[in-house]
């Protein structure tokens, strides 16, 4: 629990400093020292801070088990469902009144299609 509070409060710091370091808007007239490309820079460090994070939470699921026995979660739900029956005949119930209604519909005459141009 600590480390993940650390954890936690390093994550909360450095997001805090970037912003803290964030370039301020630029007003019309203050293109003096040849930065242009000061937004692109700043986006390009976003971008590696976000794959960085990415890289981070991949290892992270891969030192805790997450992609271990990826199956398991499916089958473990369903032992723990308590009103796992109830949910399937509710499911059932909508499945068939679907199908009986798609039935219905394809059995009513069809019109026929209308013959030229309408005209305007």
């Amino acid at each position: 629990m600590k480390a993940k509070l650390l954890l936690m409060r390093l994550l909360l710091g450095l997001s805090g400093g970037l912003l803290a370091a964030a370039p301020t808007v630029a007003f019309a007239h203050e293109n003096v020292g040849g930065d242009e490309l000061a937004a692109a820079n700043w986006m390009l460090i976003g971008a590696f801070v976000v794959a960085l994070m990415g890289v981070l939470a991949g290892l992270w699921a891969w030192s805790t088990g997450q992609f271990s026995n990826v199956e398991e979660s499916k089958y473990k739900m369903l032992d723990t469902a308590e009103d796992f029956d109830d949910i399937m005949a509710e499911a059932d119930a909508l499945d068939n009144l679907l199908n009986t209604n798609a039935k219905s519909a394809s059995n009513r005459p069809k019109l026929p299609a209308p013959v030229g141009r309408a005209r305007v």
